[in-house]
């Protein structure tokens, strides 16, 4: 298991609390729950969905390979659907966050890897180490921010899911403080 993969997964009262806030606005959300472990489930899953990529999807991530490779194989999921499915006028895109504010990125595990790749030894303090971590990581994007908020990703999402998004197809769009200048394409 990955040190910096151990955190809390998402239970189904934030799921319905994403559902509630895409309400709010008017919109409506696919909300599916299925067993990772079967692949029937994926597929009925797959078959029902948009994509989600990562900053890992275009480089590689010491202690999380699995998650990059999974990451990387999704923009060429979404590339080959893209291609097999224009011919019915449907557009396929992922939208590739850098790191959100989410339990995902805020836990000791996560402050400890990023001190680590600063050159930084965490001290086990969680306060302490997340506001190191928290410097270390504004010094990594452009913009100076170590984290995004989850508004700073949902423009991209509602660009896909507009009319305006109508001749835009196996494309990835980041936001990520512009640690996308890391990337070499």
């Amino acid at each position: 298991m990955s040190p910096i993969l151990d955190y809390p997964p998402a239970t189904s009262a934030d799921l319905d609390e994403t559902g509630r806030q895409v309400g709010a606005y008017g919109r409506r959300r696919l909300a599916v729950t299925a067993d990772q472990r079967d692949v029937r489930q994926v597929r009925a899953v797959a078959g029902r969905t948009l994509v989600t990529s990562s900053t890992q999807g275009r480089h590689g991530t010491k202690f999380g390979a699995a998650y990059s490779a999974s990451k990387w194989g999704i923009i060429g999921l979404m590339k080959s659907a893209a291609l097999e499915l224009g011919a019915y006028g449907i557009t396929v895109d992922a939208v590739i966050p850098g790191l959100v504010d989410t339990a995902l990125t805020r836990h000791q595990d996560r402050y400890a890897q990023a001190l680590a790749e600063a050159g930084r030894t965490p001290s086990g303090d969680v306060t302490r180490d997340e506001q190191a971590a928290v410097e270390a990581l504004r010094g990594r994007t452009p913009l100076g921010v170590p984290w995004l908020a989850p508004e700073d990703v949902a423009p991209l999402v509602v660009f896909f899911a507009s009319d305006d998004a109508r001749m835009v197809s196996g494309a990835t769009f980041a936001a990520t403080a512009g640690d996308s200048a890391h990337f070499t394409s």
